[in-house]
C-alpha cells in the first residue's frame, strides 16, 4: 500500500480550503405512519 487515501465519504459542513469536495447525492427523509395516526 502506498499509504495515499484515494476517496472519503462522509458529511462534511465546513471543509478546509485544501480539500477537494464534490457533491454526490441527496439524501431525503421517509416516515412511515399508519393511515389513522393522530398526528398526520
Amino acid at each position: 500500500m502506498s499509504g495515499i487515501t484515494a476517496m472519503v465519504l462522509g458529511r462534511i459542513v465546513h471543509p478546509p480550503d485544501n480539500l477537494v469536495v464534490q457533491h454526490l447525492m441527496d439524501d431525503g427523509l421517509a416516515c412511515v405512519v399508519r393511515a389513522d395516526h393522530p398526528d398526520v
